[in-house]
């Protein structure tokens, strides 16, 4: 029992040591997930202006887009980088309809990775057949009221 204790006693020394300090010397900083783009780095925002009656198919399909990237990412079938962008990805849900009554989902990819496929159309072919993808990219433009909009823009310099 000591030795537990012990042992998680050095885990939360660690845990906390990483966390006011920074990562250690030596790690890999290129690996490191960023959850916010530094002054001068890309966003890529995507809007995604959705049918109030397909709301739930709309966000099916993102739960299945989701599961897609963490299978292949787990299958060792993206790279690293692949892998990071994902994680980096934010997804925001509407709180209220818009006054046409659709509701705007959106995508950050903050900050964006250049050279990183961002298309959902090859993440899927990666795991599911033809007939597969085209099912599930039919659900999600059948969700839509609108077309999709991207907008790249670079993050301000900001107070911290």
């Amino acid at each position: 029992m000591k030795r537990r204790s012990l042992n998680v006693l050095v885990i939360c020394f660690m845990l906390v040591f990483i966390t006011f300090i920074g990562v250690p010397k030596g790690t890999d900083e290129s690996s490191e997930v960023k959850l916010r783009a530094d002054e001068g780095e890309l966003v890529w925002i995507l809007l995604h202006h959705v049918k109030p009656d397909k709301r739930q198919q709309f966000e099916e399909f993102m739960d299945v887009m989701n599961q897609t990237f963490e299978d292949l990412i787990k299958e060792g079938k993206v790279n690293p980088e692949e892998a990071k962008a994902y994680k980096q990805m934010r997804f925001l849900i509407p709180t209220q309809a818009n006054e046409d009554g659709s509701y705007t989902y959106v995508f950050l990819s903050d900050p964006w990775i250049e050279g990183v496929e961002s298309r959902m159309v090859p993440w899927l072919r990666k795991k599911y057949s033809e007939e597969e993808v085209q099912k599930y990219i039919q659900m999600f433009r059948d969700s839509l009221m609108h077309p999709q909009v991207s907008y790249m823009s670079k993050q301000a310099k900001h107070k911290q």
